[in-house]
């Protein structure tokens, strides 16, 4: 029974991709865009190169997997059969032929289909490719010849709903972004799925409150520590595992439960939140396990987020934060990419501010010395402006309005977050300018000064598109997407401008 069970989860971790040459390029973005964004999900492919396998290994690795996904190109089939109109099995190369290593692919990706249920076929049509009639006819001679041919083996393949992807002018990523619910185990699917979509986009984000009208004001936001014992930190802190060596070993913000309440007549939000007193390397060693040595903190997400919410902790170690986007005085949003020290998410790009909330502050900050904790009325008034300082660079605590607008979970990495706008009194020009001396230095971020109003002083979504679609290509986590998200919001943008974005 053991070797079964493993056997099984195995399955539910693996895909595998079959492609001829022409879309060899597709297929190998595709498994890039898989391990930046999916590493628990193995991603297969027989090929020469160092990412791929060997010829002889797919049926292994296909009946291991929990399904396959098909990159159709013009002459699919082309070398599926030899001269004499035998199946292609060369095993040796040499000057009178070579092997078709795809034949052996569909072979056993039909046999799969027959003698699984849960397996999963998916097809990307390139450039408008389909098995055409002469292909079909091929498929059906190689089905009959390796002795598995039934009535509907060559209609599963060829009569399958078109999922067209032009490689001249289609943006890889926004397609896979798309099509990755399809291509996700549906158990894992479900685990990593938020409620916050984006045009036809899901995202890895839950909104747990959410106000772009009047705001969650940081004063009505109280902080207590929580004493109950939770399992999952021991396991974590005893796994084996040997990550690498964390540098700061810095206290963090770890939340077990939140609250939120209105008041009687304004129905302002107010929220409690509870946490214990962690370290960070516990939180990055929970993600360096995540869904890896039989922990499961997708599955631990989603069943928190699926019990009654009056009696539900938090079972993973987490540092919570602040993701922000700041407005200069000259209506310039500020992106910023991440410095390649950074151990999560290293050199992606991000909204302005990312930075994990402090217990307790002790330093100086625009040349002031400062002290509070998380017991302080103002405390993440605070550490919204420590945040700016730090980040962005120097400026009075008076030259900026923040609107917090939501608190989000991000299940991909258990990450809590409040949201938020920052509207400055500096102009993009002043901050770039004070941005080499701000007061953490130790991490370089390079900014992005993008204009969110046309030449007529009119909001425009254009620039803010091409610039996310761009930022994507090397990593724009969803966090980043739910901030811009309410950003747009509170700037008058329509829904339907927001959900164009991607």
């Amino acid at each position: 029974m053991k070797s079964i069970i493993c056997q099984e989860e195995t399955a539910l971790k693996q895909l595998f991709l079959c492609y001829r040459r022409e879309g060899a390029q597709t297929a190998k973005l595709f498994s890039f865009y898989m391990k930046k964004n999916h590493p628990e999900i193995n991603v297969w492919y027989s090929d020469k190169e160092r990412e791929g396998n060997y010829s002889l290994d797919p049926p292994s690795l296909i009946r291991d997997s929990y399904g396959a996904v098909i990159f159709l190109s013009e002459n699919f089939t082309k070398g599926f059969l030899d001269k004499n109109g035998n199946i292609n099995l060369n095993r040796y190369r040499s000057e009178y032929g070579r092997e078709c290593p795809t034949v052996l692919e569909i072979i056993e990706i039909e046999k799969n289909l027959q003698s699984r249920d849960d397996f999963e076929l998916h097809i990307v049509n390139l450039n408008g490719a389909k098995f055409t009639k002469k292909e079909r006819k091929i498929l059906e001679t190689v089905f009959s010849k390796a002795g598995i041919l039934r009535p509907d083996s060559v209609t599963r393949f060829a009569e399958r709903n078109m999922n067209s992807f032009e490689t001249a002018k289609d943006h890889e990523d926004a397609f896979f972004d798309r099509m990755i619910g399809a291509y996700l185990p549906s158990s894992i699917e479900a685990f990593v799925k938020g409620d916050l979509s984006i045009g036809s986009c899901n995202t890895t984000i839950d909104v747990l409150c959410w106000d772009c009208t009047d705001f969650i004001s940081p004063d009505h936001i109280v902080y207590e520590l929580d004493g109950t014992d939770i399992p999952l930190y021991d396991k974590i802190e005893a796994a084996a595992f040997s990550g690498a060596p964390v540098t700061q070993d810095d206290d963090v913000v770890s939340v077990v439960q939140y609250e939120q309440s209105l008041t009687t007549n304004e129905e302002k939000k107010h929220l409690k939140i509870s946490f214990k007193l962690s370290k960070y390397h516990l939180f990055k060693k929970a993600l360096e396990l995540w869904d890896k040595n039989n922990f499961s903190m997708s599955k631990e997400i989603a069943g928190y987020l699926n019990s009654p919410e009056d009696d539900r902790y938090y079972p993973i170690p987490n540092a919570m934060g602040l993701a922000l986007m700041v407005l200069s005085s000259d209506n310039k949003l500020v992106f910023s990419r991440r410095s390649t020290k950074r151990k999560v998410r290293s050199h992606e790009f991000d909204c302005s501010i990312v930075e994990g909330l402090l217990p307790v502050v002790d330093k100086k900050l625009n040349g002031q010395r400062v002290c509070y904790d998380f017991t302080d009325p103002s405390y993440i008034r605070k550490e919204c402006w420590r945040a700016f300082c730090e980040e962005l660079c120097a400026a009075d605590e008076s030259s900026m309005t923040v609107s917090l607008f939501g608190l989000i979970l991000d299940r991909k990495y258990g990450q809590w977050n409040w949201i938020g706008l920052i509207r400055s009194d500096l102009k993009a020009s002043e901050i770039e300018e004070r941005h080499p001396t701000r007061d953490d230095t130790t991490e370089k971020n390079t900014l992005y000064f993008i204009d969110y109003l046309d030449q007529n002083g009119k909001p425009c979504i254009g620039p803010i598109r091409e610039t996310v679609q761009l930022f994507r290509q090397d990593g724009l986590w969803d966090t980043a997407l739910a901030v811009l998200y309410g950003t747009l919001t509170i700037l008058g943008f329509s829904r339907e401008e927001i959900d164009d974005l991607l």
